[in-house]
């Protein structure tokens, strides 16, 4: 036998085989062996792995196979993507995103996570209690309940803000009146004020407009010329030893500056005092002696004055 070479048979047909050429005759060998197609290859028709979601090709420089996934990537990740491995048609699925809660939606986002928001049953009705059933998924709207078990408060709702509590009005419109409330069974009370002010000097009393009143005491004698004072609630009225007066002659009727002469000047003084009190010595100043001094006494006295023919009459003095 003859070791120089050796002989292949292939489909029956003897080829010989070198040692020169023994590795193309192994590569022969092993790519007619269903093992080795992956191995060795000289064309990419020899790498085919029955998959039609693979790209087969040989690899010239080495002679081994490859086989490159097909991509069905579609960029969304809310899709699960797959090959279909028979015809190489690329499937992108929905992902499924249930949590079988009929009071959500149920979604995908950008990022492909899952998301569940809780369905809305909110009526724009803030005086009912909206919820939504686990069962059906129908919305409920409940009224509420606005009570806070103090019947000094009205309860009612407001469609916009909710439940309120108004304090219950007491006011009897009396300023001497403490109003209250009573939280046991939700009458009103009036407790008359107090208006004192430990004050001996002032009259304490109660105005039913403006509230408690605390009038200082009179103590005014009538005297210009005393102090008129109040201690310890007494009255004392001490002379002014600052007071001067002025006595005018008795006969001086109309005669208000006392220079013995009777001019425009005297009635503008009497009408002055008339305006603002009627506290002057009627002997000079009541000039029709009427018992009051007005400013007609004043408009006697001009007369009297520029000549014209009247009468001053004072009742206790003459012109």
């Amino acid at each position: 036998m003859r070791r120089s070479f050796d002989y292949l048979f292939m489909g029956g047909a003897a080829r010989a085989c070198t040692v020169l050429a023994s590795m193309a005759c192994l590569g022969v060998l092993l790519s007619s062996q269903p093992s080795a197609a992956a191995i060795f290859c000289t064309s990419s028709a020899q790498c085919d792995d029955a998959d039609a979601c693979t790209k087969d090709s040989c690899n010239i420089l080495n002679h081994t196979c490859s086989h490159a996934a097909k991509n069905c990537d579609d960029l969304d990740p809310c899709t699960i993507d797959s090959c279909n491995s028979t015809t190489g048609a690329c499937l992108n699925k929905p992902k499924l995103c249930i949590d079988f809660n009929p009071c959500t939606s149920d979604a995908c986002n950008r990022e492909g996570v899952c998301t569940y928001t809780p369905k809305s049953c909110n009526d724009g009705n803030a005086c009912n209690i909206d919820s939504c059933d686990q069962s059906t998924g129908a919305c409920e709207h409940g009224i509420k309940l606005c009570l806070d078990g103090d019947p000094c408060t009205n309860d009612g709702c407001d469609t916009t803000t909710g439940c309120t509590f108004t304090p219950k009005n007491c006011n009897d419109i009396n300023a001497c009146t403490i109003d209250s409330c009573d939280s046991s069974d939700g009458s009103c009370n009036h407790t008359p004020k107090l208006c004192f002010d430990s004050n001996s000097c002032t009259n304490d009393s109660c105005d039913t407009l403006e509230g408690c009143r605390f009038t200082p005491k009179n103590c005014n004698d009538g005297d210009p010329c005393t102090d008129d004072l109040c201690e310890q609630g007494q009255c004392s009225n001490p002379p002014n030893q600052n007071c001067v007066t002025t006595t005018l002659p008795a006969a001086a009727c109309g005669d208000m500056n006392g220079d013995a002469n009777i001019t425009s000047a005297d009635a503008l003084l009497l009408l002055k005092i008339a305006v603002a009190t009627d506290d002057c010595d009627h002997c000079v100043c009541d000039a029709n002696g009427s018992g009051d001094v007005t400013a007609g006494d004043s408009l006697l006295v001009l007369r009297y004055a520029v000549s014209l023919p009247v009468t001053l009459d004072c009742p206790c003095a003459n012109s």
